[in-house]
């Protein structure tokens, strides 16, 4: 091969992406269609892997041969993007993708996720109906300029999707995020952002019934008084009683954070970089995680933490959320 080093890259790669329980040999020799024999001569460097098998590995295991070929070249990072950066995909695809990425890290059994949040991350609403209803809605229409709901006002008496399957997939996508432990880095404006939307809606007379404003707002209250209690225990046990991950809730007052993730495992780890609220990429190029990380716990140790101690500080942060509810109630009680 013209690049001896990049089969074991590549090995490396997949041991990474599976989980601890599976055996790297029988993963790919299924993948392959080969016997282990065969597979077996493979990772030993006996038999070079045809080109093909190469391509087959790469798209199973979503690992890119550009990023094995660069690898801590200086200034390339390959990443891999969720499905609505391509032609023509729905946001019930991306729902299903994104629970099919918190199942592999649950395989994975991720051993620490640090989240920075300019905004309120998705995967903390999935388990509030109105709400998710109301943010997929702001997605498609505000985000992604949907032609299906270009000329629509939300309203929650509107079906999203086939509504079984949608309550089951939001479902599944919350219980899956409340077994993973997780360390959270907010801003209080990150708080804000899901009231300042409702509120532009209402202003801008996006909602069908102005009643459904106030029934977001209700749930708002609610999940915002279940974060509290997460952050009291510092368990996700209203999201996932009987596996609850960890919950650290950390409060920067000197930065709004760009919305980032970093999840670690025992053989590696990936950092997910969010645009437009939404969209995710997704990278394992060593440097540039290991600097993501860096940058994140520099900026935890310039944070304070509420959960589990800190009750004053705790208490004045959910105070000042409650204020802003009222504030944004009063407003467009007005409409």
């Amino acid at each position: 091969m013209e690049h001896p080093d990049i089969q074991q890259l590549l090995l490396e790669k997949i041991q990474q992406r599976i989980a601890d329980h599976t055996k790297l040999a029988d993963s790919m020799a299924e993948v392959l269609g080969l016997g282990l024999a065969a597979t077996y001569r493979r990772m030993r460097g006996e038999t070079p892997f045809r080109v093909e098998e190469l391509v087959t590995l790469a798209r199973h295991y979503q690992i890119s041969l550009d990023q094995l070929i660069h690898q801590e070249q200086a200034g390339i990072v390959t990443f891999r993007s969720s499905i609505l950066t391509r032609p023509n995909a729905q946001m019930y695809d991306y729902l299903t993708q994104l629970r099919d990425e918190l199942r592999h890290l649950i395989a994975l059994r991720i051993e620490e996720a640090i989240f920075s949040a300019k905004d309120i991350p998705a995967l903390h609403l999935f388990a509030y109906p109105e709400l998710i209803r109301f943010k997929t809605f702001f997605w498609q229409k505000s985000i992604l300029n949907d032609p299906a709901v270009a000329h629509k006002k939300f309203t929650l008496q509107a079906p999203i999707f086939d509504e079984a399957s949608f309550d089951e997939l939001c479902r599944e996508i919350s219980t899956l995020y409340g077994q993973l432990p997780t360390t959270e880095i907010w801003n209080v404006e990150t708080s804000f952002s899901i009231l300042k939307q409702i509120s532009y809606y209402a202003q801008a007379g996006l909602f069908e019934r102005i009643q459904d404003a106030e029934a977001l707002f209700d749930q708002t209250e609610l999940y915002f008084n279940n974060l509290r209690d997460m952050a009291q225990v510092g368990k996700k046990t209203i999201l996932c009683p009987t596996s609850p991950g960890s919950f650290d809730l950390y409060i920067n007052e000197l930065v709004v954070p760009d919305n980032i993730i970093y999840a670690r495992w025992a053989h590696g780890h990936m950092t997910y970089v969010i645009n437009n609220s939404i969209e995710y990429m997704g990278a394992t190029h060593e440097g540039f995680c290991q600097h993501t990380r860096r940058w994140l716990e520099n900026l935890k140790a310039k944070s304070e933490l509420i959960s589990v101690i800190s009750e004053l500080l705790r208490f004045q942060f959910f105070r000042r959320i409650q204020q802003r509810i009222d504030e944004a109630r009063v407003r467009v009680s007005g409409f």
